[in-house]
Protein backbone atom coordinates (compact mmCIF):
# COMPACT_ATOMS: atom_id res chain seq x y z
CA UNK A 1 0.00 0.00 0.00
CA UNK A 2 2.86 2.38 0.84
CA UNK A 3 4.48 1.77 -2.56
CA UNK A 4 1.18 2.51 -4.27
CA UNK A 5 0.77 5.79 -2.30
CA UNK A 6 4.37 6.83 -3.03
CA UNK A 7 3.90 6.19 -6.75
CA UNK A 8 0.59 8.08 -6.74
CA UNK A 9 2.24 10.97 -4.91
CA UNK A 10 5.02 11.15 -7.54
CA UNK A 11 2.41 11.12 -10.32
CA UNK A 12 0.51 13.95 -8.64
CA UNK A 13 3.70 15.98 -8.27
CA UNK A 14 4.55 15.44 -11.94
CA UNK A 15 1.00 16.38 -12.95
CA UNK A 16 1.22 19.57 -10.85
CA UNK A 17 4.53 20.54 -12.48
CA UNK A 18 3.09 19.93 -15.95
CA UNK A 19 -0.01 21.96 -15.07
CA UNK A 20 2.15 24.87 -13.91
CA UNK A 21 4.18 24.72 -17.11
CA UNK A 22 1.00 24.77 -19.19
CA UNK A 23 -0.39 27.72 -17.20
CA UNK A 24 2.89 29.60 -17.69
CA UNK A 25 2.74 29.02 -21.45
CA UNK A 26 -0.90 30.08 -21.55
CA UNK A 27 -0.14 33.28 -19.61
CA UNK A 28 2.80 34.06 -21.91
CA UNK A 29 0.67 33.53 -25.01
CA UNK A 30 -2.12 35.70 -23.59
CA UNK A 31 0.38 38.45 -22.80
CA UNK A 32 1.73 38.35 -26.37
CA UNK A 33 -1.79 38.50 -27.79
CA UNK A 34 -2.92 41.40 -25.61
CA UNK A 35 0.25 43.49 -25.50
CA UNK A 36 2.10 42.45 -28.64
CA UNK A 37 5.79 41.63 -28.72
CA UNK A 38 8.06 43.23 -26.14
CA UNK A 39 10.20 46.08 -27.52
CA UNK A 40 13.77 45.11 -28.12
CA UNK A 41 16.62 47.59 -28.27
CA UNK A 42 18.86 46.70 -31.19
CA UNK A 43 21.34 49.45 -30.49
CA UNK A 44 22.28 51.70 -27.63
CA UNK A 45 20.92 54.59 -29.73
CA UNK A 46 17.44 53.02 -29.66
CA UNK A 47 17.58 52.85 -25.87
CA UNK A 48 18.76 56.45 -25.58
CA UNK A 49 16.01 57.61 -27.95
CA UNK A 50 13.43 56.18 -25.54
CA UNK A 51 14.74 58.33 -22.69
CA UNK A 52 16.34 61.53 -24.00
CA UNK A 53 16.99 62.91 -20.51
CA UNK A 54 18.46 59.73 -19.03
CA UNK A 55 22.05 60.94 -18.82
CA UNK A 56 21.06 64.46 -17.80
CA UNK A 57 19.14 63.04 -14.83
CA UNK A 58 22.07 60.80 -13.90
CA UNK A 59 24.54 63.70 -14.06
CA UNK A 60 22.35 65.96 -11.92
CA UNK A 61 20.83 63.77 -9.18
CA UNK A 62 20.28 66.74 -6.84
CA UNK A 63 16.70 67.29 -5.88
CA UNK A 64 14.51 70.19 -6.89
CA UNK A 65 13.00 72.60 -4.30
CA UNK A 66 10.09 71.31 -2.19
CA UNK A 67 7.68 73.93 -3.60
CA UNK A 68 8.33 72.61 -7.11
CA UNK A 69 7.88 69.01 -5.95
CA UNK A 70 4.51 69.85 -4.40
CA UNK A 71 3.36 71.73 -7.52
CA UNK A 72 4.31 68.78 -9.73
CA UNK A 73 2.58 66.22 -7.50
CA UNK A 74 -0.60 68.31 -7.32
CA UNK A 75 -0.78 68.38 -11.12
CA UNK A 76 -0.05 64.64 -11.28
CA UNK A 77 -2.87 63.81 -8.86
CA UNK A 78 -5.36 65.66 -11.09
CA UNK A 79 -4.15 63.96 -14.29
CA UNK A 80 -6.39 61.20 -15.73
CA UNK A 81 -3.31 59.03 -16.35
CA UNK A 82 -2.34 59.06 -12.63
CA UNK A 83 -2.69 55.63 -10.98
CA UNK A 84 -3.29 56.33 -7.29
CA UNK A 85 -2.66 52.83 -5.80
CA UNK A 86 0.95 52.86 -7.05
CA UNK A 87 1.34 56.66 -7.18
CA UNK A 88 2.58 56.17 -10.73
CA UNK A 89 2.17 57.83 -14.10
CA UNK A 90 -0.15 55.23 -15.59
CA UNK A 91 -0.24 51.52 -14.93
CA UNK A 92 0.47 48.46 -17.07
CA UNK A 93 -2.50 46.81 -15.34
CA UNK A 94 -4.82 49.55 -16.59
CA UNK A 95 -3.64 48.98 -20.19
CA UNK A 96 -4.18 45.20 -19.95
CA UNK A 97 -7.69 45.69 -18.58
CA UNK A 98 -8.44 48.25 -21.29
CA UNK A 99 -7.48 45.75 -23.98
CA UNK A 100 -9.49 42.94 -22.39
CA UNK A 101 -12.59 45.12 -22.18
CA UNK A 102 -11.91 46.70 -25.62
CA UNK A 103 -12.17 50.25 -24.29
CA UNK A 104 -10.82 53.26 -26.18
CA UNK A 105 -7.07 53.81 -25.97
CA UNK A 106 -5.91 56.21 -23.27
CA UNK A 107 -2.43 57.65 -22.84
CA UNK A 108 -0.44 55.01 -20.95
CA UNK A 109 2.05 57.24 -19.12
CA UNK A 110 5.72 56.70 -18.36
CA UNK A 111 5.00 54.29 -15.44
CA UNK A 112 7.37 56.25 -13.15
CA UNK A 113 6.86 56.48 -9.39
CA UNK A 114 5.78 60.11 -9.25
CA UNK A 115 6.92 61.09 -5.72
CA UNK A 116 10.41 60.06 -6.85
CA UNK A 117 10.26 61.60 -10.33
CA UNK A 118 8.89 64.89 -9.02
CA UNK A 119 11.99 65.30 -6.82
CA UNK A 120 14.44 64.90 -9.69
CA UNK A 121 15.45 67.13 -12.56
CA UNK A 122 13.08 65.51 -15.04
CA UNK A 123 10.33 66.33 -17.51
CA UNK A 124 6.77 65.11 -17.46
CA UNK A 125 6.09 62.34 -19.95
CA UNK A 126 3.01 64.13 -21.34
CA UNK A 127 5.02 67.34 -21.83
CA UNK A 128 7.69 65.51 -23.86
CA UNK A 129 4.99 63.71 -25.87
CA UNK A 130 3.29 67.07 -26.55
CA UNK A 131 -0.08 65.87 -25.27
CA UNK A 132 -2.53 68.75 -24.88
CA UNK A 133 -4.09 69.42 -21.47
CA UNK A 134 -1.95 66.79 -19.72
CA UNK A 135 1.21 66.98 -17.68
CA UNK A 136 3.31 69.63 -16.05
CA UNK A 137 3.38 73.07 -17.68
CA UNK A 138 6.65 74.16 -19.29
CA UNK A 139 7.58 76.32 -16.29
CA UNK A 140 7.96 73.35 -13.92
CA UNK A 141 9.67 70.89 -16.29
CA UNK A 142 13.45 70.70 -15.95
CA UNK A 143 14.44 70.61 -19.62
CA UNK A 144 13.16 71.97 -22.94
CA UNK A 145 11.12 69.55 -25.03
CA UNK A 146 13.07 66.92 -26.92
Amino acid sequence: MQKFLAAASRRLQLAAVLMLALLWELASALKRILLGPAPRFQKLQDLLAQSPHLFAALKAPQEVPDELVQARLEICRQCPVFFAPLQSCGSPLREIMRRIRRLPKLPVGCLCHLPTKARLHENCWAYDERLPDLGWPAAINSFPRA
